[in-house]
């Protein structure tokens, strides 16, 4: 999406929050949503209530004051007041209270996302581990992600996961770590092995579409396999591997460290596979 198309969809959903949006805007929202399954996330957090609270103001007030002061060095505009436009509200003016008081809760709203949001990228970019920045990606319950690893590998994360990887754009292999379910559409690159990294189990990628489940509530651990081959192994028994094949799907309990691999008809998400870490 444009930057263009991304200010649109950010201006139809202040007017929803506004109360101001008609049935074809909300039509569009939602067109939009379907279109662009990466906004869900923005949607979600910008629709659910939150509360503006004194800290969330104050934080607000320092991003303006800041926004002003670069404003200025740009000659943007003056730093007297001559010049602004401060419009008079009259009594029988049809802005009326109930309606400013909704953009208000609106502006509340989207300062508070935008405050959240800005530190959530902020935590996931500089957590910093032996000198290789480490990526994070989080999708909350009911929620999905998709993902476009810095190799090319598509990701796409189910509703409440976790997917960590360095930004690993050089080295000899491309590591992630996931708890949760995800579907790997690995980008092929046979001096670069990718590695997926679970509570148990380690996954080498041979050249891929998979998917891994690997919720911390589930009592086994399951990978099944598309198109391609895997490579998986314990933790506790490295030596132990077993390689899977297309429509195999292996079953691993987390308590007894068993492995089962069995043949099934594998379901698809958009023709390719999916894999669930456990």
């Amino acid at each position: 999406m444009n930057k263009q198309a991304e200010q649109y969809f950010f201006d139809l959903i202040s007017l929803k929050l506004s109360g101001d949006a008609t049935e074809s805007q909300l039509a569009e929202i939602s067109a939009m949503l379907k279109a662009n399954p990466s906004l869900q996330f923005l949607y979600d957090q910008m629709i659910e209530p939150v509360y503006c609270d004194k800290e969330a103001a104050s934080k607000a007030d320092q991003a303006y004051a800041t926004h002003y002061v670069k404003m200025q060095l740009a000659g943007k505009f003056d730093s007297n007041n001559d010049n602004i436009f401060e419009p008079e509200l009259e009594k029988s003016s049809s802005f009326s209270k109930r309606k400013f008081a909704l953009i208000a809760i609106a502006a509340c709203v989207f300062t508070a996302f935008f405050i959240n949001y800005s530190l959530r990228l902020d935590k996931s970019v500089i957590k910093q581990t032996n000198n290789a920045f480490v990526n994070e990606v989080i999708t909350k319950r009911g929620s999905k992600s998709s993902i476009k690893l810095p190799d090319g590998t598509i990701v796409r994360l189910n509703t409440d996961s976790r997917l960590t990887y360095l930004n690993f754009t050089a080295g000899k292999t491309r590591e992630v770590t996931l708890e949760g379910e995800a579907y790997f559409d690995v980008a092929h690159d046979s001096s670069r092995p990718f590695i997926i990294h679970t509570g148990k189990i380690n996954i080498k990628v041979l050249g891929t579409s998979f998917n891994v489940r690997n919720y911390p509530q589930d009592k086994v651990l399951e990978t099944s396999l598309i198109k391609g081959k895997i490579e998986v192994s314990l933790k506790s028994r490295p030596d132990d591997i077993i390689i899977l094949k297309p429509t195999e799907k292996l079953i691993i309990a987390k308590e007894q460290d068993e492995l089962s691999a069995s043949t099934k008809t594998i379901a698809s998400i958009d023709n390719k596979v999916v894999l669930t870490s456990i």
